[in-house]
């Protein structure tokens, strides 16, 4: 059983949970996990509508026998819902409210690893540029 304090991956169980709530409220919004960091968590999603694989966690998959793949214990298989799709939440006209929710949830755990991740993508676009720029400046 995970440690919920201390997993750093103790939202993953939320994916198929979001996944199934989505469809239970005719949602068109696909679910797409990503930063995984095994391949346990790549296989414990298998059924998920989209995935992000870093290279090297993909190369792993590729070369690990189907049996090994089977064993891992599948999250759309397990686990109590952890939603209530009897009861939708709605923000469609209630920024107020979402934003309000979103810094709440789990004491703004979610508005921090955000904040890194836009950074993070900033940083990257900023080193694609440059690099890009170079490149054209090289070829001119």
């Amino acid at each position: 059983m995970r440690n919920r304090s201390t997993d750093p991956a103790r939202l993953l169980p939320l994916c198929p949970q979001i996944q199934i709530y989505y469809h239970a409220i005719g949602s068109q919004t696909k679910v797409l996990p990503a930063s995984l960091t095994s391949i346990d968590e790549i296989l414990s999603l298998a059924g998920v509508h989209h995935i992000t694989i870093a290279p090297a966690l993909l190369q792993q998959l590729a070369a690990m026998p189907a049996s090994a793949a089977a064993a891992v214990p599948n999250l759309f298989d397990t686990g109590p819902p952890l939603i209530d799709s009897e009861r939708p939440v709605a923000f469609r006209d209630d920024e107020e409210g979402f934003r309000l929710a979103w810094s709440q949830e789990g004491r703004g755990e979610g508005e921090g690893r955000l904040g890194q991740a836009v950074s993070i993508f900033c940083e990257m676009q900023d080193q694609l540029v440059r690099m890009m720029g170079a490149v054209l400046k090289g070829g001119a």
